[in-house]
């Protein structure tokens, strides 16, 4: 009994720290990478209108939130549910770009966009093979 309740404290312990590391940790990681990347490239330089009109944080909130459900549909071994997500962002962000000038913007969201699912997507894997050896 007392094992039982230690292994799934752990399995616990285990996925929190993994969702940590999927949300938190890897959101700090690529905005220090992606506002490195705007200054090298000037990325957004035209296109801070259209980020002066959205939410204070939006990406940023928006980054936790997929990275969220990627990291849960990589747990609960539903990996199928990543390709709805990046649909329905997809759609989303086709209203965006629309100019041939804005091709900077649309280049700097997909490089964001690709390396925020790719953490999730390793920081669930590597949470769901600890959790094989804990269980």
């Amino acid at each position: 009994m007392t094992e039982t309740i230690v292994t799934t404290a752990l399995e616990l312990l285990v996925i929190l720290a993994g969702g940590l590391a999927a949300t938190l940790l890897a959101g700090h990681l690529l905005g220090r990478f992606l506002k490195y990347l705007e200054q090298r490239t000037d990325a957004l330089a035209e296109s801070r209108s259209l980020a002066e009109g959205g939410l204070t944080n939006g990406g940023y909130w928006i980054g936790i939130g997929e990275r969220s459900l990627i990291f849960l549909f990589i747990i609960i071994g539903e990996p199928t549910g990543i390709g709805f997500l990046a649909a329905a962002k997809s759609i989303f962000r086709i209203g965006e770009v629309k100019e041939p000038d804005q091709r900077r913007l649309a280049e700097y969201i997909l490089i964001g966009t690709l390396m925020s699912f790719a953490a999730a997507i390793i920081v669930g894997l590597l949470t769901r093979w600890i959790l094989v050896r804990v269980g």
